[in-house]
């Protein structure tokens, strides 16, 4: 008998179908599951690593930000001591008038790799207190800049409210009082106007905008770090700080194969993207992020904007990116970290197929332990049965089951081997009854041969009639007497041969 169309076969097909559709539901549920723990863990990792991105921006400016603080508290503490007329001599050492009418640092002093150099703009007046700021900004430069040299940084200052600026930079732009032009403006760049910026007392240290610089684009974007310094209520200096957007990237975003990273001003400038790693691109460009549609442009101003305590992270549609987003401390910048949707899901999907081979593995072997118990607790005693069946529908009534089983196949070879036993019996029964009808059968056939033998050679007229008087037989003899024949008389009744008068009387 074909497999799928005995029991055995029928059953092990509706238990592959059942538990192949269950395992397709357990496995469909379990990516479900495992895809959400998946994007929890990714998340989280996310939000971990741009926090850590973050905070690593936040240390690469952290000692700028603790040596202006303290260079401001310098500059404070020793300004007294510089208003004195040693001081004015002192300036008239450093600084002399160039032929465009612009102050810079005389030439044997003029080495910036060597020494602070400095430059006073050509339209402003030079009193007294800008030759004594200029004089305390090299003394500071010169016990300072140094150290921030060691960190490939410059260290400068500028005076409010003439264009003047004083600084040790050996490193970035060494040569930059040469290098300017007669018509200089630190107002036409991003850190100058930073610094010239009207700012309170006790303001914290402000960030310019990366770009590049007229003056030595070699560098690439730059940028500067600005604290303001105040006398009083007066507002009169700023220490300064440039850096290369590209050594703080290189910190802060180390270059990734597996995720796209930014930083990213509140207003929406975009400061780097390494998408496009040129750090100066962005900065040359001004680029701004675009906070229509749903991009991740719109992902990330939101995530920016999102109330307190809400999650640090969103999905991007659009880009089927996961973005999480942490703010650098000072600067107002923030650092996106990205992981792709596709790295989420398929982390999860190597899992939930595992766990379907798994479980079809699992269901091969339940239907392999289904088969070979069905096949020797059920499919060979029902085969035996069966058989058993057959053999005494064709009259064997010899055949007997093994009912040696306590269970309910055992129960009914027993029942069939009963059923066998009263058959044999019944039969038995049955062909001594055959016997007896067939020997009184033949008695009765004998004595009706006897009767008709009898009846069809009698010369006198011998018939059989019923309760109503019909014939029923009517011997030969009939048609000698009467002239009618036997079968003409079947059925007619008798008295119809006798005369009326006699019939009725």
């Amino acid at each position: 008998m074909p497999l799928l169309r005995s029991l055995t076969g029928k059953t092990l097909l509706r238990l592959a179908l059942s538990g192949t559709v269950l395992l397709l539901l357990a496995t469909a549920l379990g990516a479900y599951f495992l895809y959400r723990q998946a994007e929890r863990q990714a998340t989280g990792a996310l939000a971990a690593e741009a926090s850590e991105r973050a905070r690593v921006a936040t240390q690469v400016f952290r000692y700028t930000v603790e040596t202006h603080v303290a260079l401001r508290q310098a500059f404070i503490q020793q300004w007294p001591a510089y208003r004195t007329p040693q001081v004015l001599q002192r300036f008239e050492a450093l600084m002399a008038r160039y032929p465009d009418g612009s102050m810079r640092s005389r030439r044997e002093i003029a080495d910036g790799r060597r020494f602070p150099t400095g430059w006073i703009a050509r339209e402003h007046e030079v009193d007294d207190e800008l030759r004594q700021r200029m004089v305390l900004f090299h003394d500071l430069s010169q016990r300072y800049g140094p150290g921030a040299a060691l960190r490939h940084d410059n260290l400068y200052f500028v005076g409010l409210p003439q264009q003047s600026n004083m600084g040790y930079d050996p490193e970035l732009f060494p040569d930059w009082i040469f290098d300017i032009g007669d018509h200089y403006d630190q107002l036409q760049f991003d850190w100058g106007r930073t610094a010239y910026a009207p700012a309170r007392p006790g303001d914290g240290p402000r960030f310019s905008t990366p770009e590049v610089d007229d003056v030595d684009p070699r560098h690439g974007a730059t940028f500067a770090v600005v604290t303001p310094i105040h006398l009083g209520e007066r507002h009169v200096a700023a220490v300064c700080t440039t850096l290369r957007l590209s050594d703080v990237l290189s910190r802060v975003l180390p270059p990734s194969p597996r995720a796209r990273q930014l930083i990213f001003h509140r207003n929406g400038r975009l400061i780097a993207d390494t998408a496009r790693y040129d750090s100066a691109l962005p900065s040359l460009e001004r680029v701004q992020l675009q906070p229509a549609g749903d991009g991740l442009e719109a992902t990330l101003l939101a995530l920016v904007q999102r109330p307190g305590g809400a999650v640090p992270w969103r999905f991007s549609h659009a880009d089927d990116l996961y973005v999480a987003v942490s703010a650098i401390e000072g600067p107002d910048w923030y650092v996106a970290a990205t992981v792709p949707g596709s790295v989420v899901r398929s982390g999860a999907m190597r899992t939930a197929m595992w766990a379907l081979w798994l479980g079809a593995a699992a269901l091969l072997a339940l239907l392999s332990t289904v088969w070979v118990v069905l096949r020797n607790h059920v499919a060979v005693p029902l085969g035996a049965l069966t058989r058993a069946a057959e053999r005494l529908a064709a009259g064997d009534t010899a055949v007997r089951l093994p009912d040696g089983r306590a269970d309910e196949l055992g129960r009914l070879s027993a029942a069939f081997n009963q059923m066998v036993s009263q058959v044999a019996l019944r039969d038995a029964s049955l062909r001594a009854d055959k016997q007896q009808i067939e020997e009184a059968l033949t008695a009765v056939r004998l004595t009706e041969e006897r009767w008709r033998a009898m009846t069809d050679n009698a010369s006198d007229f011998i018939a059989v009639v019923d309760e109503q008087g019909r014939f029923r037989y009517a011997s030969p003899s009939v048609q000698r007497m009467l002239g009618v024949s036997p079968q003409a008389l079947l059925g007619r009744p008798a008295l119809d041969l006798v005369p009326p008068d006699d019939a009725q009387r």
